[in-house]
């Protein structure tokens, strides 16, 4: 398992990079004084491309297309974009953070264009206009000269627009007094409105798939907390994945907008607070998982920190605790490095879950320090902390599951020692065991069985999304509902095991063509079932007493089998019921001529989670559950059956008469 896990990651981490390579395979051209050749770029096949390098830079004004015609403009600077102003100088003096100016940018193409281009607006720190060949395209907050009339906004878009001329001129006005560091930040992409519209689709799709992926694994660790609240691993991991999903929400292509329009004030404070209570979360987690190795001391200094750095962005203003985010930074680096040091550590005492966990945490410090280098501009390879963390969520999730899989297997020595120990209630101890063995397996198979078709649903929900065709879309839906009629009747084999443990018996009169038909009626949905006959045969004179919920579980689980495996070569395919009822049991015959079973495994089909193939998508439950009922009524049953040829199973039941009947 170990093996395949890191061949597994291994895997996504060469398809990545193996991107990124094709990526990069042809070097896109760069402004030089505020001019973008871009006449040897064909956008049609060579896609997209970031408007990077010099442009004209003026600032402390605010320039709009008209001014640059009438010439009414001060001496141009050259500054590189995507960057922060701040790095900037002018007459030998650095920029600071609040300010305002105007960035300017010349396209010269090859010839005009009647198609659609689109510029795909990233955020600007924080607050700008756009003008596209004189016209206003974009507009995000209010750009002011004056901190009073100034309102910062993140605003991501996409603007459209036609080159019908041979240059195209972007005149961007920007002013910031909120945020540490001002200007373009962030690289600003042109390309054909199809390949821009296209790429930040699969950018908001990839984001909404990864917040839902780290939400159902912070909810299901939340759950098993709530199971064994001893355990403070699975909380913190759960909290953490919470912390994690919310700042993927707020930041990136700001998938919150879709939805709501929020408060730039708030959501600044959010998108910190984040990131701060996040790194606790995640030293909490790391510390309870590999105590024995953590120092505590280590633990106190992180809370207080954050607790600093808490109150910092609750009480100060945006511009204040923005300015102080490096610092924290520094102090994450100083984190990773100790985790990893405790990682290594436990990897030497072969702690439990230590290899999985520093495999996942090399691939999320690597991506950290990436996404650190990036947004300081060091390194040019683009932002893949998301990549990164769901890497490293993932290994955590299959450590806690393991180590809360071995917390059970713990539990079933235990209860064998103590059955060893205790003859007199050895028979109780015995079944205990079982049941826990029993649980483990179950807890185990159904959460697979019932997240495989979610999985699966989810994942069409995805695609159909990008679907237009109306023919394929129907087809997506047909797999949804594949999908869901599995799910289905996962549901229905648990709800039939927890039937047949937890309710008492009933015994009433059983009238079995009655109940028979109504099976059969309640199966006509399944797939095939209109091709196959159906008959009932019944003998005797005596009446039958039973527990007719239980009757109805087994006449459920061996009918459907019976429709699920049939032979769709047989000319005349069939299934026979026939039940002969005397005073003293009464003998139930489900007969057809389906896919039969194979001699060598009919000694296995009666166990938990077992099935002969993938054929028909059944749990693996049903016959399980058939046994164990007919056990829970006194019975046997017996099977006879031959691989293409058919298979017969043979029920014999008690006739349980009540007290009241008895002459």
């Amino acid at each position: 398992m170990k093996a395949s896990f890191l061949n597994f990651w291994l895997i996504i981490l060469c398809l990545t990079a193996a991107c990124r390579s094709n990526d990069s395979f042809q070097k896109p051209p760069i402004a030089i004084k505020g001019i973008l050749d871009l006449r040897t770029w064909d956008f049609a096949r060579q896609g997209s491309l970031t408007l990077d390098g010099e442009w004209e830079f003026y600032w402390k004004k605010l320039y709009t297309p008209v001014d640059f015609l009438q010439a009414h403009t001060d001496s141009v600077h050259w500054v590189q974009v995507p960057k922060s102003w701040n790095a900037y100088q002018l007459n030998n003096k650095d920029i600071t953070g609040e300010g305002f100016a105007t960035y300017r940018l010349r396209m010269v193409l090859n010839k005009p264009s009647s198609g659609n281009f689109s510029i795909r607006v990233p955020l600007t720190y924080t607050a700008s206009r756009m003008w596209v060949n004189g016209r206003l395209m974009y507009e995000s907050g209010t750009v002011s000269e004056e901190y009073s009339t100034t309102l910062p906004q993140y605003k991501p878009e996409i603007i459209d627009f036609i080159p019908d001329q041979e240059q195209v001129e972007l005149v961007i006005q920007v002013s910031n007094f909120h945020y540490s560091d001002g200007g373009l930040r962030q690289p600003i992409q042109v390309g054909l409105e199809s390949d821009i519209r296209d790429r930040r689709l699969k950018a908001i799709a990839a984001e909404f798939w990864l917040e839902g992926s780290i939400l159902i694994m912070a909810f299901y660790h939340l759950g098993l907390f709530l199971i064994r609240k001893r355990d403070l691993s699975t909380l913190w991991f759960s909290i953490f994945c919470m912390l994690v999903a919310l700042r993927i929400f707020i930041t990136g292509e700001y998938t919150i907008n879709l939805f709501f329009g929020p408060n730039w004030w708030f959501l600044i404070r959010v998108e910190y607070l984040t990131f701060f209570l996040g790194t606790a979360a995640f030293t909490l987690f790391l510390y309870t998982v590999f105590e024995a190795v953590f120092s505590k001391q280590v633990v106190r200094v992180v809370c207080g920190v954050v607790a600093l750095f808490t109150l910092m962005v609750l009480f100060s203003s945006p511009i204040f605790f923005s300015s102080m985010l490096i610092h924290f930074q520094l102090f994450t680096v100083l984190i990773a490095i100790y985790g990893f040091y405790v990682i290594i550590g436990a990897c030497v005492f072969h702690l439990e879950g230590s290899y999985a966990f520093l495999l996942g945490y090399l691939v999320f410090i690597a991506t950290f320090f990436n996404d650190l280098l990036y947004s300081h501009k060091i390194v040019h390879t683009g932002y893949y902390i998301s990549l990164g963390l769901f890497v490293f969520i993932f290994s955590q999730a299959f450590l806690l599951t393991r180590r809360f899989s071995i917390a059970f297997a713990e539990l079933e020595k235990a209860n064998q020692k103590l059955s060893e120990a205790n003859i007199l209630t050895k028979e109780q101890n015995e079944n205990l065991w079982q049941l826990n063995a029993e649980l483990d397996s179950f807890v185990y198979r159904t959460s697979h069985d019932l997240r495989a078709p979610i999985a699966s649903v989810m994942g069409l929900i995805n695609i159909a999304k990008q679907e237009n065709d109306l023919t394929q879309i129907r087809y997506y839906l047909s797999l949804k509902e594949k999908s869901l009629k599995k799910l289905d009747g996962v549901i229905r084999d648990i709800i039939d095991y927890s039937k047949n443990k937890s309710l008492d018996l009933e015994i009433t009169p059983i009238d079995f063509e009655t109940q028979v038909a109504e099976v059969f009626a309640n199966h006509d949905y399944m797939e095939n079932a209109g091709r196959i006959h159906k008959s009932i045969e019944s003998m005797g004179q005596d009446v039958f007493y039973s527990d007719s919920r239980r009757i109805d579980i087994i006449l459920n689980n061996l009918i459907s089998n019976a429709i699920r495996y049939f032979n769709p070569y047989q000319e005349q395919p069939f299934i026979k019921i026939k039940v002969t009822t005397d005073a003293k049991k009464a003998q139930i015959e489900v007969s057809d001529n389906g896919l039969g079973i194979a001699k060598e495994y009919q000694n296995k089909i009666f166990d938990m989670f077992f099935r002969v193939s993938n054929h028909g998508g059944g749990s693996g439950m049903g016959l399980y559950v058939v046994k164990e009922t007919i056990y829970k009524l006194g019975g046997e049953i017996a099977i006879e059956s031959e691989a293409n040829k058919g298979t017969i199973f043979r029920v014999t039941l008690p006739n349980v008469k009540p007290p009241d009947s008895i002459s």
